[in-house]
């Protein structure tokens, strides 16, 4: 073994256990909540921005929630319990744009109809011909046909014959 290989594999742990300590760090902040309703929505927000993921995956980590995690959860309870946790970041002042955005994203996803009215109130609230304005628009086409946001964009692919 020359001695990159040994560095690398050095640096390598040393990355390693940096991210457990830092994934055991956030989750046991999370495990003290005494409020279920609290512990939960801090859960799916970790799982929504992709905190434990880091660098560029977390860009994208909404995309994977419903299979990475909701469909994952053992039971139809966790699940609403979910859904409604999704709901109130969407009717809530207290999150960003950006949280506000990758949450009808899923709600999109996992067909929340709910959803409908709460992101048709942040359509009207985003500049007009922008990217936010898009992206609700679609998740809105989304949910309004009852259909999974991922497949109406293979539809909308294969139809252009893209894939």
């Amino acid at each position: 073994m020359n001695i990159t290989a040994i560095i690398m594999k050095k640096i390598g742990g040393w990355r390693d256990r940096r991210d457990v300590n830092r994934h055991e760090r956030i989750m046991g902040v999370i495990e003290q909540e005494r409020e279920p309703q609290i512990k939960l929505e801090k859960k799916v927000l970790l799982e929504l921005r992709g905190t434990l993921l880091g660098g560029m995956a977390s860009s994208t980590a909404y995309m994977a929630f419903k299979r990475d995690y909701y469909d994952k959860l053992a039971s139809i309870s966790e699940q609403e319990n979910v859904k409604n946790i999704l709901l109130q970041i969407l009717k809530s002042s207290d999150y960003k744009l950006s949280d506000k955005i990758v949450t009808a994203y899923v709600c999109a996803d996992i067909v929340v109809l709910d959803a409908i009215p709460e992101i048709e109130k942040l359509v009207q609230f985003a500049k007009k011909g922008s990217i936010d304005e898009k992206m609700f628009n679609r998740y809105l086409e989304a949910l309004k046909i009852g259909k999974s946001i991922t497949d109406v964009i293979y539809d909308k692919l294969r139809q252009s014959g893209e894939l």
